[in-house]
């Protein structure tokens, strides 16, 4: 818990530094966007834990792998996915990981409007947990689902 609190805290403090669209330091050119939405309350681009570990994994053990990874993806309407910026806490380098090549490789279902998905995977003996995180101005930075969760649910919204 403590963890997962520390890992939300740093996240929301750069994201109240950053004066551009880039949520973390590292950042890639290969991705041209339009202007688009942070996801907030629920997922609006839809992809399955495989769906994002499959291309990351490809020649690549899991229990070779041990920290934390985020990463910012620019989802189009039609599903494709670019990498806008990341933060690699993992013991693997970047270039390693070929993150901005894995995230073309990968499909999302989304159809509603262009969004920024926000996801955390955290590498631990052996797992790996992927985890998507929304912002919103009521709850902050907050883990979200692609179900609605009535805890989110606040007045005035």
């Amino acid at each position: 818990m403590k963890k997962t609190t520390f890992i939300l805290l740093l996240l929301f403090s750069i994201i109240v530094k950053t004066h551009a669209q880039n949520l973390f330091p590292e950042t890639f050119d290969g991705c041209s966007f339009e202007a688009f939405h942070i996801e907030s309350k629920i997922t609006t681009a839809r992809i399955s834990s495989l769906g994002i570990l499959g291309p990351l994994m490809e020649e690549k053990s899991l229990s070779n792998i041990e920290g934390v990874l985020m990463m910012q993806v620019y989802v189009d309407i039609d599903g494709q996915a670019c990498l806008i910026s990341a933060d690699n806490q993992t013991n693997i380098p970047t270039k390693e990981f070929n993150l901005e090549n894995a995230v073309r490789k990968t499909k999302w279902t989304n159809g509603q409007k262009a969004v920024c998905a926000i996801v955390h995977i955290t590498f631990e003996d052996a797992i790996a947990e992927v985890r998507r995180l929304g912002i919103n101005r009521d709850l902050g930075v907050h883990e979200i689902t692609d179900e609605p969760n009535p805890l989110y649910e606040v007045s005035g919204n």
